[in-house]
């Protein structure tokens, strides 16, 4: 395992120990570890903390030995997962999954679809596994902006339904 992912997983199992519990965390590699989330967070307000314990370049082999640290030891209500598609291992996407629905079973777990040249082949593997583990998949368009994807996710972080005004200011 590469020392930086080390590095970071000790990192998030510290903070672990003052994050809200029944939150959610983005878990995942190289997207979502860039992916502005505490910018957007607070431009459109969102009641639930998100803490994001994405480690750039991680592989699907490296999260599954950090699970602990990085997700089950926050205790979330939701987890996305999102990993890049030159890592993918789908019966360790499936150990992973399997892991989390032991050690957080009341949690709601969300993959969200890889991006690459041979990604539509994955997605499909990808939505089947998720129908396999009762998780939800979420198709991203990651030809759109940052800003786009989050108004694309803001429904899947909330743990209340959405106002009128909450939902004209995604529009």
């Amino acid at each position: 395992m590469k020392k930086e992912v080390l590095e970071k997983s000790r990192m998030y199992k510290i903070f672990n120990e003052i994050t809200l519990k029944h939150e959610i965390i983005i878990f995942g590699s190289t997207f979502t570890a860039n992916f502005p989330f505490y910018e957007l967070t607070k431009k459109y307000l969102l009641s639930n903390a998100i803490y994001n314990r994405s480690i750039d370049g991680l592989t699907i082999s490296e999260a599954d030995k950090i699970l602990n640290d990085c997700v089950f030891d926050a205790k979330p209500d939701k987890i996305f997962y999102s990993f890049e598609a030159d890592s993918m291992d789908m019966d360790l996407y499936k150990d992973i999954l399997h892991k989390t629905q032991a050690a957080l079973p009341s949690a709601k777990i969300y993959v969200l679809s890889v991006q690459a040249s041979a990604s539509d082949s994955l997605n499909t593997m990808l939505k089947l596994m998720c129908a396999d583990y009762n998780a939800e998949f979420i198709d991203i368009d990651y030809t759109k902006s940052y800003e786009a994807i989050y108004r694309q996710l803001t429904p899947f972080f909330r743990s209340k339904k959405i106002t009128f005004s909450e939902a004209l200011q995604m529009a």
